[in-house]
């Protein structure tokens, strides 16, 4: 049962966050040392200002340009982008990641291998905070992230550095019961109680004393079986050259702000269980990460649910695509979100409107939006509502940001890039149709190119 339950709920993070192997391109120079992995370290002649500037003029804005150069850097696994190869979810619904019962669906995120129930606070920092240059909240969309994501990023001081070069730590007492490994990401989830769990992702290096652990026949698509007691603060692995991603799941609360459990639940059934850290954090770690954080506003975590029923707002899946899972199938042989689509907010400039879908002539994108439109007061009375789609621009402290800490980033609208063409047609279904290059003065009316989206109310879990 090991390899099964492992490609089970925990495993299926991987298919959606870290799935795609991105080929290392620009150099070929050697250096670095080995992680647990034995998988060679960053490439010393890798020019990443030359990286960002290509990846800027494929149209990219900074924030998802600095994500793929992080990853051609180690040359590791990209965060968003083409389908990858993990093996199917096949087990979710016989863990039963669906129930509400919060300890069942709490066995289920855990392998079977956790006990107990209830909160622990959060006595240490993921991470040395003086290794840290900001902590980005959750709620980001970029690439194929099209809904808000429910995790925060925890981005080094040197986003240059090699593989392996900062430690990562536990945040409490626990115990490991999730690990899988991909490329040159870790992902590690310590389980504090059956209800209650901290997980990590794109470690580079898993702490090979915890390696030593594992058990006999685990391979890099395993999952279930482990159980690796930890303490706070213990060393759990290393990272270097991307982000750290790191969440807190609570299944005894419910995020209010995604309608249709079932429509997560078949591919991230934690999402719908994901908290904000803060909450959980003790007062001296708090005081420690808000020092990082670059959001402002309330939530400061980041906020990744704005579903709100019979309003625009919030996401929403193509009618007949079974929700988050986009399909019947969970293998990597599919791009799940290119019907996925999300009419939110900035995740640092937490007032302004992003428009995020997965299919804007062929490619996953995310605008910002020109003119003064509220997703909240497009309703099914509103009738059709024209949106005018621009390029995302950054700015910190006047100057463009390209990643460095600031608490006054703003998200502002470019040139233009094309239109969208609304219409709800019920509390929860609603037309769209985008218009590449074309002003809303030249967009008259839906084409037979429409598409039909809902809130994931027919999604069914995947066997």
């Amino acid at each position: 049962m090991q390899n099964r339950v492992g490609r089970n709920v925990v495993g299926a993070l991987l298919l959606v966050v870290t799935s795609f192997v991105v080929a290392c391109s620009g150099s070929s120079g050697g250096g670095g040392g080995t992680s647990a992995d034995g998988v060679q370290g960053a490439r010393e002649s890798f020019d990443f200002d030359q990286c960002m500037q290509d990846e800027q003029r494929t149209g990219k804005d900074a924030e998802m340009a600095r994500h793929a150069c992080h990853t051609r850097m180690v040359g590791g696994v990209e965060q968003t982008g083409p389908a990858g190869t993990l093996p199917p979810n096949r087990q979710m619904q016989a863990m039963d990641a669906d129930s509400l019962d919060e300890k069942i669906k709490g066995n289920a995120l855990g392998n079977g291998q956790c006990s107990g129930a209830g909160s622990v606070p959060l006595t240490h920092s993921p991470m040395d905070i003086a290794d840290v240059r900001t902590i980005q909240p959750m709620g980001l969309m970029a690439a194929g992230h099209v809904t808000p994501v429910d995790h925060q990023y925890y981005y080094q001081v040197d986003e240059r550095a090699p593989k392996d070069t900062y430690p990562v730590y536990a945040t409490a007492d626990g115990v490991i019961v999730g690990v899988q490994h991909v490329e040159n990401a870790w992902f590690v989830v310590l389980s504090h109680s059956c209800t209650f769990f901290t997980q990590y992702n794109l470690i580079t290096g898993f702490e090979p004393s915890l390696v030593a652990q594992l058990p006999p026949g685990w391979g890099p698509n395993s999952n279930g079986g482990v159980r690796i007691p930890v303490k706070s603060g213990q060393l759990i692995g290393r990272v270097g050259g991307q982000s750290l991603d790191f969440s807190v799941w609570n299944t005894e609360t419910t995020a209010p702000g995604l309608l249709h459990r079932t429509a997560y639940n078949n591919l991230e059934p934690w999402k719908v269980n994901t908290v904000a850290p803060l909450d959980y954090f003790t007062d001296a770690v708090k005081a420690e990460v808000l020092t990082r954080y670059v959001r402002t506003a309330e939530p400061r975590d980041g906020k990744f649910d704005y579903d709100v029923a019979g309003q625009a707002v919030g996401n929403w899946f193509g009618v007949g695509t079974n929700g988050y899972a986009g399909g019947d199938t969970i293998d990597g042989s599919t791009e799940y979100w290119k019907m996925h689509l999300s009419l939110a907010y900035d995740y640092v400039d937490a007032a302004k409107l992003t428009f995020s879908i997965g299919d804007f002539g062929g490619q996953a994108a995310q605008f910002a939006v020109i003119g003064d439109v509220d997703w909240t007061k497009i309703t099914p009375s509103t009738g059709p509502v024209k949106v005018q789609l621009a390029e995302r621009h950054y700015t910190a402290d006047g100057a463009i940001w390209t990643g460095q800490f600031s608490t006054d980033i703003v998200l502002s609208a470019g040139p233009a890039k094309g239109t969208a063409l609304l219409e709800m047609l019920d509390a929860e279904t609603m037309k769209v149709e985008v218009f590449p290059g074309r002003s809303p003065a030249d967009v008259t009316g839906f084409t037979d190119a429409a598409k039909t989206y809902n809130r994931g109310q027919d999604a069914h879990m995947v066997g």
